[in-house]
């Protein structure tokens, strides 16, 4: 992600990072823009997708954008389902058990009570080699 772009920079046009930036020594597939977004305090914003020698040499030198040097930072996407709790897919598409994110029980997140945990607390006696389970 690359963060506070200028306003005239869009999807359509990335092709001003390459052109500004030769000493990257970047073609034209090797980055591939997928969208923007306003951030907080009203910057823009790029997600890019990169492979992993690119983003090695966008992270050590700055990523320069018209008058800027803009930041960079991971964008990392974790699909995570509703129903199962697993991931990498979506509820409507999921065919496990309805499990609790919570305690992995078999209901819903609402319908899971809020239980009350108890601590093991496990002493070990180095001196004379015991252990003693307290609770």
């Amino acid at each position: 992600m690359v963060y506070n772009i200028p306003e005239e920079v869009t999807v359509e046009n990335t092709e001003e990072i390459i052109t500004q930036n030769p000493e990257l020594i970047l073609n034209a597939w090797d980055v591939k823009p997928k969208f923007t977004y306003k951030g907080k305090r009203n910057t823009k914003n790029l997600v890019i997708e990169v492979g992993p020698q690119t983003r090695q040499k966008i992270f050590i030198t700055k990523l320069k954008i018209g008058w800027n040097i803009c930041n960079m930072k991971y964008y990392v996407v974790v699909n995570r389902c509703f129903k199962c709790s697993r991931y990498n897919h979506r509820a409507s598409d999921c065919r496990g058990k309805v499990t609790s994110p919570l305690c992995m029980g078999g209901h819903k997140l609402k319908s899971a009570q809020r239980y009350q945990t108890t601590t093991n607390v496990l002493t070990v006696s180095i001196l004379t080699n015991t252990m003693v389970m307290q609770r």
